[in-house]
């Protein structure tokens, strides 16, 4: 993944992790400062393969770089030559800054959905369909159009207050480096489910023009997919810190209320895989925690994003509606559980979406001006103005000819 070629003259340097072995020892894996290019020529003994572009990313030429004996200065090793007294907590211990980057790069994700929702929300605004006996109407009107659209921008509200609140902790030194570790984790796989789910359908709710890259939409959708794998795969992530909080290895901050919806699913699930975990023999690594725990694990992270979240945008005072909206979209995704658990039968869940979703429709236009994405956007679907700009724009063939189509015994005679 890393870009390592010689592009435009400009020189290339990285980090690379690599094992030191001194005297046929193994002394762990260490990093290494290495040029890869002048920026017209690659180093003696690098190779950089670059790959065809990504889906979605314009500016990195993503490589496949191999070493082969490439000879570096002694100063080149970040660190010493002495063999550390545990391989992994030391391997660990070099690479904590990833947790940054995981964090830095979810934060990505709230202006991502903000531009997203302002260009769906617009075109909603915009398109008109035919309804007689009244005439036209824009299918913002429609509950399936507008429902995504209203559910983003509290997304947007909440997640903006998260995001807040996660680096306030994060760089709390206070706190233990794996707990801050924990919560950027937790941070990253919340967000990146969330709002890759939200992205596919404010994508959907723009039909055929949600495909177009130009329309900012399916780009953001591909570099969200992105976000989620760099500097660790989500999924990953909360495999590791998830495992970590089932055996007890330390905690997340708790929850404020204890007794709202989203701190109660928080607690069951982790409850539950306690218990799961209580019912092995082995330890973690073993192939019945692989099949009964590992799957859990994504879930309970999440769980405990979501309940942050919440928790965040209510010390934060976001409006009650949208507070209210943000929850009943992770009741509806979990609805067995809430079913189960908590008694709550659909049509219950669905009025807490309705209500939440009646509020805030009236101040639909003025959510979407108050994200100021509008700056950001370039989709040619925004407004009538901008389409008739783009479609003047467009290469154009112009019909001169007059051909006929044989079919059978049939003429077809056609005029472009």
């Amino acid at each position: 993944m890393p870009a390592t070629s010689p592009q435009l003259g400009l020189p290339r340097v990285g980090v690379v992790m690599a094992r030191l072995i001194v005297d046929e020892e193994d002394r762990g894996i260490k990093p290494f400062v290495v040029w890869f290019n002048d920026g017209k020529e690659m180093n003696k003994g690098i190779t950089s393969m670059v790959l065809l572009r990504r889906a979605g990313s314009k500016p990195l030429d993503h490589c496949i770089t191999t070493f082969n004996h490439v000879r570096l200065q002694k100063s080149a090793l970040l660190g010493d030559l002495q063999k550390p007294m545990d391989l992994r907590e030391s391997f660990h211990s070099t690479i904590w800054r990833v947790s940054v980057g995981t964090l830095a790069l979810a934060t990505t994700l709230v202006p991502i959905l903000k531009r997203s929702a302002f260009v769906a929300g617009k075109y909603s605004l915009r398109r008109h369909v035919n309804r007689p006996p009244n005439g036209s109407q824009p299918i913002v009107s429609f509950r399936t159009q507008h429902g995504p659209i209203l559910h983003a921008l509290a997304q947007v509200a909440v997640y903006e207050h998260y995001t807040d609140e996660t680096v306030c902790n994060f760089v709390d030194m206070r706190l233990d480096i794996r707990v801050r570790q924990g919560i950027a984790a937790a941070f990253e796989a919340v967000l990146a489910n969330d709002v890759q789910s939200s992205l596919f359908a404010l994508s959907e709710r723009c039909g055929a023009q949600g495909l177009f890259e130009y329309n900012n939409i399916i780009e953001s959708q591909l570099e969200a997919r992105g976000i989620s794998i760099a500097e660790g795969d989500a999924l990953v992530l909360c495999i590791r810190l998830a495992s970590e909080l089932i055996l007890g290895r330390y905690s997340l901050p708790p929850a404020g209320n204890q007794q709202s919806l989203l701190a109660r699913y928080e607690k069951c699930l982790f409850q539950y895989c306690c218990r799961l975990r209580a019912r092995i023999d082995g330890d973690h690594r073993d192939d019945t925690f692989n099949t009964d725990v590992l799957p859990r694990c994504q879930a309970l992270v999440e769980a405990i994003g979501y309940r942050m979240a919440y928790e965040a945008a209510q010390k934060a005072q976001v409006p009650p509606d949208l507070q209210n909206s943000f929850e009943a979209r992770v009741v509806l995704q979990n609805s067995g559980w809430f079913t189960e658990n908590i008694g709550l039968d659909m049509q219950a869940m669905l009025d807490m979406e309705l209500r939440a979703m009646d509020s805030i429709l009236p101040r639909l236009e003025q959510l979407l001006d108050s994200t100021d994405a509008e700056q950001y956007c370039t989709a040619p679907i925004l407004s009538d103005q901008s389409w008739v700009r783009f479609i003047s724009s467009l290469k154009t063939y112009r019909g001169n000819g007059s051909f006929n189509a044989q079919k059978g015994n049939s003429t077809l005679a056609a005029k472009i």
